[in-house]
């Protein structure tokens, strides 16, 4: 999956927090919005802007054709989603699951089904003209016995987003993503207990505002 040609076109700085479901991923938005000093723009998860799961497409469409029109769904949400981000006077962004989620989630899908449809999803995005690819993800990893024991209910029993093969196509995505360098992904331990998870999470940040282009046009990074 050829990450690098996902084309940035925002000059904010654009921060994704990723994982798998149960990670911790809000809460830690939460933590580094409250946290900056100068402000922080958010791009709330698809699921919670639109007011639940059950205004989504379904996960796992049955045919292409059903995958290309939820992928299409998505981007319309993208778009409503980013836009008060985009008119936000602070230069940071932070992103409650990116664009790379959708892609991730086909990948996590493909074993499944009996279509193509994270090749599908990557060329879809590409061209779908959106500002808001991250230039660093922090990704939350948390085994599939952590997620199980922190569901509580949320997803049933036998749900898509708790199915190991799922999860494992997820991540490997983004392991995959790691690996190409682009953009810069960190591996957190969402293990850890929040406010750990915040601390690592912030030294994260402030690395990589340090060797990018973004040390003297974002002000404080979070501290």
């Amino acid at each position: 999956m050829d990450s690098a040609k996902l084309a940035i076109s925002t000059d904010k700085l654009v921060i994704a927090i990723e994982g798998p479901c149960c990670a911790g991923k809000t809460t830690l938005t939460g933590s580094l919005i409250r946290a900056a000093e100068n402000g922080m723009a958010h791009v709330r998860d698809y699921s919670d802007f639109v007011g639940g799961g059950k205004y989504l497409p379904d996960p796992m469409p049955s045919t292409e054709a059903a995958e290309q029109a939820a992928l299409e769904f998505f981007v319309k949400i993208e778009h409503a989603r980013t836009r008060d981000a985009a008119s936000h006077p602070s230069q940071i962004v932070i992103v409650d699951r990116s664009l790379h989620t959708l892609i991730a989630h086909c990948a996590g899908i493909e074993p499944l089904v009996n279509y193509r449809c994270a090749g599908l999803a990557l060329t879809l995005l590409r061209n779908a003209n959106l500002s808001f690819w991250p230039h660093l993800i922090l990704y939350l990893d948390i085994p599939l016995d952590i997620m199980t024991l922190r569901n509580r209910g949320k997803f049933p029993t036998g749900s898509l987003f708790m199915d190991a093969v799922y999860n494992g196509g997820f991540k490997n995505y983004f392991k995959d993503v790691r690996a190409s360098g682009v953009p810069a992904l960190e591996w957190l331990d969402g293990t850890l207990s929040p406010n750990d998870v915040q601390t690592a999470a912030r030294t994260a940040i402030q690395a990589f505002v340090e060797r990018s282009r973004f040390g003297s046009s974002v002000g404080e990074s979070p501290k």
